[in-house]
């Protein structure tokens, strides 16, 4: 899940430097990364579990 994250920040970064913070395509992977921590926070998995990242 970590790396996961840790990729829709690095994409969300990307997009509002290229794009800007209003375009659609930024506003996507903002979602995106909203809902990968609210993954994480449901269901998360201990360092050195097998779903752990």
């Amino acid at each position: 899940m970590g790396e996961a994250i840790s990729l829709h920040e690095a994409t969300l970064a990307s997009r509002a430097r290229v794009l800007g913070e209003d375009h659609p395509d930024t506003q996507a992977s903002r979602y995106k990364l909203a809902l990968a921590y609210r993954a994480r926070e449901e269901h998360p998995h201990p360092e050195g579990s097998p779903r752990g990242d």
